[in-house]
């Protein structure tokens, strides 16, 4: 018989005389049925991150592998849905070609099959829809090329880990355990799992972190739902502003206008020239995902930018990472509301603000309550900001923060660490010839 199958009648016995175990822990009722359950779904994870590794020896799986890092959304990083590929069977940066992972995937299992091994490839298939298994790998595309590599690091990540280590760290900057697999020597899946010959030995065992990924090939495999993989024509960005040729667009200070000169034709727009995160917002491997909302009499509210990815470590300014926030902030605008969040599983956003109108003297004439709202998403702030006094030139105001060319710089933390997001704020007026 197989070590595979005694591997199997081992781990079967174990869980049927688990229950004898049961008076000893009955003062913790429940905790049986959640550690089986916990082990579970981690060991058939690392079983298939594992197999993916086998399955990542292949140089044209490797290849399309790479190729995720330029889809839309993804911002030059590996990010996708197993399920979706597994599904679709397609690469998905050339819709017509057949994806080389699925086909590496299933010979694999064929190749196992007719070696005699007791596998089913449809099993981890399964696996992968069943709990929406994607991959995650930072500075993999970045920092390395698919034709050089020689080892490959094979990681998961469980949220029930990270949960656990943020309960005692909030600060924690996340790692992942993996193990080392040399891409030019020939190994079989099922030899990792039952330790034949010595394999399971033989691997690295490693921690994977960002210090660490940056400096080896890294690829992390997990349930990562609740972030929906950024797929082509997801998330992004929404706005407009375009202007007409026989118009120009200045900063108030660049035409002497104020609150009260302003001429009838012009329009005033409330842009948010430079924006960026000195940390990243959430724990290894994780990307940075933002919305941004903005909210007025008028346009309440206005998702600007929705869960847009900034890749994890990229701290530097962006030139309009939002587009126009306000296309028209009209005279009877008392204030605009913007609001910002982040991705995170377990947190939502159901904040209300209060937006105003006014006359042509400034005088208040009205209000009314609006409601950002985002799910799975946690808020960072939300901050008013007086439409006369931005004219006026309190944009050109320095806050303690410095300055982007003349317009001052806000900053909000993270709630994580120290880490800020700053951003520049500013109206900007058509003026038509």
């Amino acid at each position: 018989m197989k070590k595979l199958s005694i591997y199997l009648s081992i781990l079967l016995l174990g869980l049927i005389t688990l229950p004898s175990c049961k008076d000893d822990l009955s003062d913790l009722p429940g905790m049986e049925l959640q550690v089986t359950s916990t082990t579970t779904y981690e060991e058939k994870l690392k079983d298939l991150s594992l197999y993916m590794g086998e399955v990542l020896k292949d140089r044209d799986a490797r290849r399309e592998l790479f190729e995720f890092a330029k889809l839309e959304g993804n911002a030059n990083d590996v990010e996708y849905s197993l399920k979706k590929l597994f599904d679709e069977n397609v690469n998905p940066n050339a819709r017509t070609r057949a994806s080389a992972i699925v086909k590496a995937f299933r010979k694999g299992g064929e190749n196992l099959r007719h070696s005699g091994e007791d596998f089913d490839v449809n099993e981890l298939i399964d696996f992968i829809n069943e709990n929406e298994i994607g991959i995650l790998a930072p500075y993999l595309a970045e920092n390395f090329d698919p034709e050089n590599l020689n080892e490959l690091t094979i990681s998961w990540w469980t949220q029930e880990r990270e949960e656990a280590e943020l309960e005692n760290d909030p600060d924690w900057e996340g790692d992942t355990p993996g193990v080392v697999l040399k891409l030019n020597e020939a190994g079989h899946y099922i030899r990792y799992r039952t330790g034949t010959d010595g394999s399971a030995d033989q691997m690295d065992e490693v921690i994977a972190n960002d210090a660490y990924a940056m400096e080896n090939p890294t690829i992390v495999f997990g349930s990562f739902g609740e972030n929906l993989i950024v797929l082509p024509g997801d998330g992004g960005s929404v706005g407009g502003g375009g202007t007409s040729p026989s118009s120009i667009v200045r900063y108030p200070h660049q035409l002497g206008a104020n609150c009260t000169n302003l001429r009838p034709n012009d329009i005033v727009r409330y842009v948010m020239p430079d924006f960026r995160i000195t940390g990243n917002t959430r724990p290894y491997p994780w990307g940075n995902y933002m919305t941004i909302w903005a909210a007025t009499m008028s346009a309440h509210p206005n998702q600007i930018v929705n869960d847009k990815k900034i890749s994890r470590g990229d701290f530097n300014w962006k030139t309009n990472f939002a587009p126009v926030l306000l296309t028209s902030f009209n005279a009877t605008n008392g204030n605009v509301q913007i609001g910002m969040s982040y991705k995170k599983s377990s947190y939502e956003v159901n904040q209300i603000v209060s937006v105003t109108s006014v006359n042509s003297k400034q005088e208040f004439t009205n209000s009314l309550n609006v409601t950002f709202k985002k799910n799975p998403s946690k808020l960072m702030f939300t901050q008013s900001w007086d439409r006369c006094a931005e004219l006026n030139g309190n944009y050109l105001v320095n806050f303690g923060n410095g300055f982007r060319g003349p317009l001052a710089i806000h900053e909000f933390g993270l709630r994580r660490k120290n880490y800020k997001v700053q951003f520049t704020l500013a109206p900007q007026i058509v003026r038509f010839n």
